[in-house]
């Protein structure tokens, strides 16, 4: 099935141009192309110029990447929420420390004059 795209920026024979100097293949990766209705697809392109019969003439292979790109998307934002869930549960943690030295300080308080008095009422 062929699907023909129009370049965001440039006609296809364009990116093709800008890509394949001198008779030399060529891939480029992720090239955003516009469909007829509208939508946004991206593409890896290798291209390559040809003779043919005295002829050049300029061949391309599209392959569409754009569930790959969503997919890549999806993980870096995935990966940035849980940088902030990270984050925040090591905030979450430390005050949990502070919290539990105090307590620590306060029941070593306490157990201290516990002994102090059960002292004075033995003597």
């Amino acid at each position: 099935m062929v699907i023909f795209y129009t370049a965001i920026n440039f006609t296809v024979s364009q990116q093709f141009s800008l890509h394949t100097p001198f008779f030399k293949a060529n891939v480029c990766f992720g090239i955003p192309l516009l469909r007829k209705n509208g939508e946004i697809r991206y593409a890896d392109i290798s291209s390559s110029r040809i003779l043919l019969d005295g002829k050049e003439y300029l061949i391309g292979f599209f392959r569409d990447i754009t569930e790959r790109k969503r997919a890549e998307e999806f993980l870096k934002k995935r990966e940035q929420e849980l940088e902030i869930k990270t984050s925040n549960l090591d905030k979450v943690n430390t005050a949990l420390r502070v919290l539990l030295k105090s307590r620590d300080e306060d029941r070593e308080e306490f157990e201290d004059k516990v002994l102090f008095r059960t002292h004075l009422l033995s003597v």
